[in-house]
């Protein structure tokens, strides 16, 4: 069990993470898109640390890091709404023109082919 302190440090550097990757979401960039992945990966990481540090003190016991936990909270799922709505504007845009095009493929991947395809209204 850590100090508040150091929880505190991971909590900002995750709201950090999660804020240049909000940013890259609404940039509408695929490639910026695609560096969240990275971003977001830290951000878990540093989340991880920031739970090992809290350990069993409850988050209650210090105002800065409560507030810290309710703002970061509230920042991932503010990019959890993004990516939903995301992922279920190409899923209906895909069956639009051709409901056979592949917008993610096996692996959870984002096609660019089937993307540009169906923005583009020709086949994949």
């Amino acid at each position: 069990m850590g100090s508040p302190q150091q929880c505190l440090r991971y909590l900002t550097r995750a709201r950090a993470s999660l804020s240049v990757a909000l940013t890259q979401l609404q940039s509408g960039d695929l490639a910026c898109i695609r560096e969240c992945e990275e971003i977001l990966e830290q951000a878990v990481v540093d989340l991880r640390c920031a739970n090992e540090y809290l350990g069993g003190v409850p988050p209650q016991s210090d105002g800065k890091l409560r507030e810290a936990i309710i703002s970061t909270k509230s920042e991932a799922m503010q990019i959890e709404r993004i990516v939903d709505a995301s992922a279920a504007f190409l899923r209906a845009i895909s069956t639009l023109d051709n409901p056979s095009t592949a917008v993610y493929g096996p692996n959870g991947q984002m096609t660019d082919h089937a993307v540009v395809s169906t923005l583009n209204g020709t086949e994949a």
